[in-house]
Order: structure tokens, then sequence, then C-alpha cells
């Protein structure tokens, strides 16, 4: 198969991608969040500096 994006805008289609990208082992694979997201205070840092927010 190869490389592979899916799109995930909500909870249920994030968490469902990277069981639907598992079955390629040729990847490289990318999940793509397509909805407005929110860093609570007190998250990870890295994922914050990552997505490119303060936490």
């Amino acid at each position: 198969m190869g490389a592979s994006t899916l799109s995930a805008a909500n909870e249920a289609q994030y968490r469902a991608a990277p069981l639907n990208l598992s079955s390629d082992i040729t990847g490289p694979h990318t999940i793509e969040i397509t909805a407005s997201a929110a860093i609570p205070a007190g998250s990870n840092e890295v994922i914050a500096k990552r997505l490119g927010v303060t936490p």
C-alpha cells in the first residue's frame, strides 16, 4: 500500500485511525486532525510544543 493519510474530525475517528493504518506496515502514515482542538492547562508540554501552542 505505501504512504497513507487519514483525516480525523472527531475523537472516534482519531482513535480508529491507528487501527486502520496498522494493517499496512510499509508506511509512512499521517493522521490529519481536521477539527479544532484545545490544549487544557496542565497538559503535556511536549505535545503543546509540537502543536505550537502554549499549555
